[in-house]
């Protein structure tokens, strides 16, 4: 969701910077204790010296993703007027196969990783949903308040009913989530921000431990976090509809999808974060003046509002069925629901997402990327995940729930970490198709060379034409030997009007 600068944005980034350097000087100090071996390190000296090496790793990241940028170009631009056509596309179509490559090459290593940790230990840290979902005589699992843990609940007895009630069977269903979620987010997030940083924050989320980690513990978080991927893909998949009718609809189904969400957790509210970001990108594109500006911002809040009612509708039909299933009242279930709001005053800023304090650091350092690169861009993709953040971390400081969302508050820092990292490209990548200028005579070439290439697959052999081809035509100038006076050389002959040339 690439947007221009605003005075919010730089409010958000004050605030953005102040988070991120709290979360350093919390993290930075044991790191360097660890590495060091038991030095004392002063943590706004740490945090001092990291932000300026983060500058200094911005420019440098900067000026040479540039230099690659203009090297690709010419190459490009070589080989559409040298290379003949059907080479030349295929060289465009390359940018896809490399994507397709490394992301498939970066599941594949998440998934490697995940299953030499299996491979270290095949119990569970806890026991509680395992005991919930374990298949017995008694059967059945056992009504539970919170919407997600209850379909977790469910998800795991039915694994488990395959499996022999074996907890392996559990850590690799936490695995294979996994694996999943960091699928569905690359696929999500590259149409909110872009392929680069779509990359990026699935590859740091890849091996941050507190998400890989959580393999080991047979808890809900996991299982929601995969719902709240998917729901984030829907997202995106809303913001590639241009037309006003189509956005409406597409947009209300998302709402009612995270409606459901809201119910079952109420964390899924904050994708409507996303929506409402999408629908301020579209009002901001295109012609700036005030008539062109009213009516844009007038079709993007009626979007929106769909996509609120969508949300309100899916809430309130889940909250009167969970109330007629269990035979309770609608006040009951909705005193249960937002009883799961309370502040327990955690100190999440200095503490942080992380509990390895190295890998804290280098969230810090992706972080501080974000806050260099912001001031050398003219649009910035960042309000809209400083929001997530702040969110996520007021949901993490007040948890109420069966898991305290230490995977949302670390997905939202990965996110940040992400976007610092790829802030140091040229900025061009968006997430939609690349328009290429290619010319005409190219493209002719082009054309020609994939019409024989089509033949050649094909396997049909053409004859040459045995009949003769048209001749071009030649403008005959008559010459003649006798030369007529131009008095003879009049052919308007008058004729009477009583004359009748049919008899």
């Amino acid at each position: 969701m690439k947007m221009k600068k605003t005075w919010f944005s730089y409010l958000l980034w004050m605030s953005f910077v102040v988070l991120t350097a709290a979360l350093a000087a919390g993290n930075l100090p044991a790191a360097m204790e660890m590495l060091s071996g038991g030095d004392q390190y002063t943590a706004e000296g740490l945090v001092l010296a990291m932000a300026v090496l983060a500058e200094v790793c911005w420019f440098v990241g900067h000026k040479t993703t540039s230099a690659l940028a203009d090297l690709l170009a010419r190459t490009v631009s070589g080989a559409s007027a040298k290379s003949s056509g059907g080479r030349f596309w295929k060289r465009l179509r390359l940018r896809q196969t490399v994507e397709v490559v490394l992301v498939l090459c970066l599941l594949a290593a998440a998934a490697f990783y995940r299953i030499q940790m299996l491979e270290r230990r095949d119990e569970p840290w806890d026991s509680l949903f395992y005991d919930m979902a374990f298949i017995d005589n008694a059967g059945g699992v056992p009504s539970l308040a919170h919407g997600a843990s209850y379909c977790y609940a469910l998800v795991l007895s039915a694994v488990f009913s395959f499996s022999g009630n074996k907890a392996a069977a559990g850590l690799a269903l936490q695995a294979v989530l996994q694996v999943v979620t960091l699928l569905v987010l690359y696929l999500g997030i590259r149409r909110l921000a872009g392929k680069a940083e779509a990359f990026w924050i699935v590859a740091i989320l890849s091996f941050l431990p507190s998400y890989a980690g959580r393999i080991y513990e047979l808890e809900p978080e996991t299982f929601y976090f995969a719902l709240c991927s998917l729901g984030i893909l829907l997202i995106g998949q809303c913001g590639m509809v241009k037309e006003k009718k189509a956005s409406c609809i597409a947009f209300f189904l998302a709402g009612v999808y995270i409606g459901v969400m809201g119910f079952l957790d109420r964390s899924g509210l904050l994708l409507l974060l996303l929506a409402g970001g999408l629908c301020i990108k579209r009002a901001m594109e295109g012609d700036r003046k005030e008539a062109a500006w009213r009516e844009r911002f007038r079709d993007s809040g009626m979007i929106f509002l769909f996509c609120l009612l969508g949300a309100v509708i899916a809430m309130l039909c889940s909250l009167a069925g969970d109330a007629a299933l269990s035979g309770s009242s609608f006040g009951d279930i909705w005193n249960t629901w937002s009883g799961q709001l309370s502040w327990k005053g955690s100190a999440w800023i200095l503490q942080g997402p992380e509990s390895d304090p190295i890998a804290g650091a280098v969230l810090c350092f992706g972080n501080m990327l974000l806050a260099a690169g912001f001031w050398f861009h003219k649009e910035q993709k960042q309000d809209v995940w400083i929001l997530l953040l702040l969110a996520a971390a007021m949901c993490h400081a007040g948890a109420a729930s069966p898991f305290g969302y230490r995977i949302l508050f670390a997905f939202a820092w990965a996110v940040l970490a992400g976007l610092g990292i790829a802030s140091m490209g040229t900025g061009q990548g968006t997430g939609e198709a690349e328009k290429v200028t290619v010319p005409e005579l190219v493209l002719e070439d082009m054309d020609q060379e994939d019409e024989e290439e089509e033949k050649e697959a094909s396997g049909v052999k053409l004859i040459e034409n045995p009949l003769p081809l048209p001749k071009k035509h030649v403008r005959r100038e008559m010459d003649f030997d006798r030369l007529v006076e131009w008095e003879k050389m009049k052919f308007d002959i008058p004729v009477d009007e009583s004359d009748d040339f049919d008899i």
